[in-house]
């Protein structure tokens, strides 16, 4: 899922470039720096709860996972609403200045699709979330305890799950030096 969800974002940065316009430069840069938390807090969760490797990885083992180990749940839960571009997180920025952008260039129709998209795509995103919180564990895994024993969680991939984590917090919420950041790094204009 989440691999077909990065087509998608790479469309609305390719939304931002198409406007032509340092406005639309810049919020596809800014979506770029947001989302790159966004992915990598994500996959740090996926690492974590996939630790079967990628052949015996399923939608499945995250049935439960709220009631098994409650942070990690907590954070994919996060980084997923970001992704879907719900407000207070960094992804909602993005999202909406990339639109923006769109809507400056006088882009109406492409702008309508995105957000089409991004309706369709938080339906994938809460139906993960919904499974994480209102689904039973799979069989012979208990509620607490085992299961979280269960996940190692190296220091590295904590790390990396930490400041993706705060990383998508301080980008929704105070996102303006990243903005300026984005906007001056553009040297195309």
């Amino acid at each position: 899922m989440l691999a077909y969800s990065s087509v998608s974002h790479a469309g609305y940065v390719l939304i931002g470039v198409q406007a032509d316009t340092k406005g639309g430069v810049s919020s596809a840069l800014f979506y770029l720096l947001t989302y790159t938390f966004m992915v990598i807090g994500s996959f740090a969760v996926v690492t974590i709860v996939g630790r079967k490797g990628d052949l015996r990885h399923s939608l499945d083992d995250y049935r439960g996972l709220g009631s098994r180990a409650p942070l990690l749940a907590g954070s994919m839960t996060f980084l997923l609403l970001a992704q879907a571009g719900i407000p207070l997180t960094s992804g909602f920025v993005a999202k909406f200045n990339v639109f923006a952008a769109s809507v400056d260039a006088r882009e109406y129709g492409l702008t309508l699709v995105g957000v089409v998209t991004t309706v369709i795509a938080a339906f994938f995103y809460l139906r993960v979330i919904v499974m994480m919180y209102m689904s039973d564990p799979p069989e012979g895994v208990t509620a607490a305890g085992d299961g979280l024993r269960a996940f190692s969680l190296d220091p590295a991939t904590g790390l990396a799950l930490g400041v993706a984590v705060l990383a998508t917090v301080v980008m929704g919420v105070l996102p303006g030096a990243f903005i300026d950041f984005a906007r001056h790094a553009t040297l195309l204009f």
